[in-house]
């Protein structure tokens, strides 16, 4: 199989982020040259919300300053919780379809996805991971544990219960 995909590039990159991201395999897709000029770009990372398994949406909007004419920079962040039920697919498929680059990273490897201004698209690396989603790959792929919006800090070594405490041994 070529590591290249030139045929029903959109779909195949919108079953890879769903399976990756079913499969707890996806650390982060990111879609960038977006048709919305506003947008610098938006990045989808697996999320614990409220004790479920969502894929977080982030955007990044250009905002004009001001004081400093004609320049934008960064500013504006957006976050949307997307289920892996209903309708995520819909809503991946419409993301491809805005941004002319997309950068898939998972615990299997990594691909990226291509769209030139005539329109062509190309699925760069994307065997290894098919492979690794089919089962088919030399090694088993790691899988990631999903952690919330706050992540649990260390707490004190004699919190713990970690370093025993000599006023306890009394």
């Amino acid at each position: 199989m070529s590591s290249s995909i030139r045929e029903q590039v959109p779909e195949t990159l919108c079953g890879l982020i769903y399976r990756a991201a079913g499969e707890r395999m996806l650390e982060k897709a990111v879609f960038s040259r977006c048709h919305d000029r506003s947008v610098v770009r938006r990045t989808l990372t697996l999320r614990r919300v409220r004790g479920e398994v969502v894929l977080q949406l982030e955007t990044l909007r250009t905002a004009q300053v001001a004081e400093v004419k004609g320049k934008d920079k960064p500013v504006q962040a957006s976050q949307e919780n997307l289920p892996l039920t209903g309708d995520v697919r819909e809503r991946l498929m419409t993301l491809i379809g805005e941004s002319d680059q997309v950068n898939l990273f998972t615990t299997a490897g990594s691909c990226e996805c291509r769209r030139s201004r005539g329109g062509q698209e190309i699925l760069l690396g994307a065997a290894p991971l098919l492979d690794a989603l089919n089962g088919q790959a030399s090694g088993e792929p790691k899988r990631l544990a999903v952690g919330g919006q706050r992540q649990e800090k260390e707490s004190h070594p004699l919190r713990s219960g970690a370093v025993s405490d000599p006023a306890g041994d009394q």
